[in-house]
């Protein structure tokens, strides 16, 4: 009898052992679902705003010192966006 209270126990021990494994593996892979989700957005808007802002500069027919340095703005835009997504 005492042998079997001991197994009983023992799998008691490991049944909750092994829920909390599972939790910190389910919100371990909560926030990494988050963080991955937050990255893609923002990179979706990141080409998102640099092709608006691309096509709206091409359309408008100013001078070339204004629309260069329009583009070049853009331009500077996109790279900060882009170094911004990837170190974090």
């Amino acid at each position: 009898m005492l042998e079997r209270e001991e197994r009983i126990d023992l799998l008691v021990d490991k049944t909750h052992s092994l829920a909390e494994s599972s939790y910190s593996f389910r919100k371990g892979a909560q926030q990494l679902k988050n963080k991955m989700w937050w990255q893609n957005t923002r990179l979706i808007a990141a080409m998102a705003g640099g092709a608006t802002v691309r096509k709206s500069t091409r359309m408008q027919a100013v001078g070339g010192a204004a629309a260069s340095a329009q583009l070049l703005m853009c331009e500077l835009l996109c790279c900060l966006l882009w170094c911004s997504l990837c170190c974090t």
